[in-house]
């Protein structure tokens, strides 16, 4: 950087050094450094908002992302392997996910639909999706997409769980023993007490409350 502070690809490979090293203060100075020297490299962005969202800065990380979509078709790939759009589909994602745990719902929901739209099997975008429409109370829609998330992701216990859940506020009790006995055959041994404790509600046929 001393001899050429002006290639941007060398300030981004600092700033990764930084974050290795926990160093997120000086890691932020060099995403920006970067960014500065070539506005349209997505990997900075990326960085950017990562870092600021570790520091706590959360409306930063926010706009880092966004400031990325908004460039429009000027936007260079993450590297050369990946289409703009797949980036455009991560950034969403990550919007939505920042949006999700600050409780704005509905923002979370436009990001998540919108990476969805580009990439419908990705179960990471669809748990984030199913669960902001769980906060808003959206049964039916959270019902549909948590059952895109276990087509996709087999697995995932917690999906299950929310499932059962759902069925279980919306009456159907039968459904809610049948899923949340799925969530404690796949679920590790830490959630499994509490999912055990859950499924004798259902079958008292009450919804479950904490």
């Amino acid at each position: 950087i001393e001899i050429q502070p002006q290639i941007y690809i060398t300030w981004d490979i600092l700033e990764q050094a930084y974050i290795s090293k926990g160093l997120y203060r000086e890691a932020k100075q060099s995403a920006q450094r970067a960014i500065d020297l070539n506005p349209t490299i997505s990997v900075g962005y990326k960085w950017l908002s990562e870092v600021c969202w570790t520091l706590g800065e959360k409306e930063e990380a926010i706009n880092a992302s966004k400031k990325y979509l908004s460039l429009g078709k000027e936007k260079e790939a993450l590297n050369q392997y990946l289409p703009i759009d797949l980036i455009d589909a991560w950034f969403q994602k990550n919007l939505g996910a920042m949006y999700l745990v600050l409780g704005r719902y509905e923002e979370a929901i436009v990001s998540l639909q919108t990476a969805i739209n580009i990439e419908p099997n990705d179960a990471i975008s669809q748990n984030l999706l199913a669960r902001s429409l769980l906060m808003l109370g959206h049964r039916k829609e959270a019902i549909e997409s948590y059952q895109k998330v276990i087509r996709l992701d087999t697995n995932n216990s917690v999906a299950y769980a929310d499932l059962a859940f759902l069925y279980a506020e919306t009456g159907d009790f039968e459904k809610a023993v049948e899923y949340q006995e799925k969530a404690i055959g796949l679920a590790d041994d830490a959630a499994k007490e509490g999912y055990e404790k859950r499924l004798e509600v259902y079958k008292a046929k009450k919804p479950w409350r904490e």
